[in-house]
């Protein structure tokens, strides 16, 4: 999800609203530089760790609740 965050949908400022994806999802070739994949990949890797620590934090807070559920 954090991919086509940022690939297909131009969820990033940076990057802006292109479309960084082949028509054909079997293609070897890429239609960016090999810099421009880097900064996506940086990118994919700053949205998962985010919504990671988001994730953490909730549960821990809702910690006792959690343990009642369960």
């Amino acid at each position: 999800m954090a991919r086509d965050m940022i690939t297909k949908y131009g969820m990033d400022p940076e990057l802006g609203t292109l479309q960084y994806i082949n028509d054909n999802d079997y293609s070897l070739t890429q239609s960016y530089s090999e810099a421009t994949a880097i900064v996506i990949d940086q990118k994919v890797r700053e949205i998962v760790r985010i919504c990671y620590e988001q994730a953490k934090t909730l549960l821990k807070s809702e910690e006792v609740l959690m343990h009642k559920l369960a």
